[in-house]
């Protein structure tokens, strides 16, 4: 799939401080009343690209989440048909909090 093309790993202790700094910095600059109307702009311009890379990010590891957040509720679904009282449990469990997820329920037992 296209989507596992890309390799997100978690941010360094480094790169988290140097994150931190920058927002710090554009915080900062932000509620400079000497800045005109112009250079306002112009900042808003420069971060509109690292935006839209840090939403395209967060799409990217919302449906990695999803794919494997599905994985895990079939898996659970197919050991407890295969009679795994705890894994049907946890299957119940977590077709409550999803609803929509399209994932047939257990058939209740004959009392």
């Amino acid at each position: 799939m296209l989507i596992d093309k890309y390799d997100i790993q978690p941010f360094t202790p480094e790169q988290q401080a140097r994150i931190e700094e920058i927002i710090e910095a554009i915080t900062l600059m932000a509620q400079d009343p000497t800045l005109s109307r112009a250079e306002r702009q112009a900042m808003a311009a420069a971060l509109r690209p690292i935006m839209q890379k840090i939403e395209d990010t967060r799409l990217v590891l919302e449906h990695r989440l999803f794919k494997h957040s599905l994985a895990f509720m079939y898996h659970t679904k197919k050991l407890g048909e295969e009679g795994d009282v705890t894994a049907q449990a946890v299957y119940e469990e977590l077709a409550a909090l999803a609803p929509n997820a399209e994932i047939v329920p257990f058939p209740s037992k004959p009392a």
